[in-house]
């Protein structure tokens, strides 16, 4: 039997930019590989820096943002070490967004609710 070029051990035998110059050039499937290869990395560089309930959608969103923005990987060959530079940016995100939602609540506040607040902060 005549076995497929691109099976799935050919094709995790290929270099990142090999990989990525593939998906490039409209082999989209073959970034598949690259989750395949990254995943656990990401996994763990993801779990150091929100919480364990986010990790995974954080994960995929890293992936996700990864694909978009491919073709400005500059350096193919430190694909991983581009891969965990966006997966840091969005833990950041992440963290920043939920400081922002927390003052949001503040300010939902009715005028009531803050003046006790503002009791409450200045006894201390």
């Amino acid at each position: 039997m005549i076995k497929p070029m691109n099976t799935n051990d050919d094709r995790m035998n290929l270099t990142d930019a090999q990989i990525i110059a593939q998906v490039i050039n409209g082999e989209c499937d073959m970034f598949e590989c690259l989750i395949e290869r990254y995943k656990n990395y990401i996994f763990t560089v993801v779990s150091d820096h929100i919480p364990y309930s986010e990790v995974n959608e954080m994960a995929h969103v890293v992936f996700m943002e990864a694909y978009k923005a491919l073709e400005n990987c500059r350096n193919k060959a430190s694909f991983k070490f581009w891969l965990k530079s966006i997966a840091l940016r969005k833990c950041f995100d992440y963290w920043r967004f939920s400081y922002r939602e927390k003052s949001r609540f503040v300010k939902e506040l009715s005028e009531e609710q803050r003046k006790w607040m503002q009791e409450m902060a200045d006894k201390d």
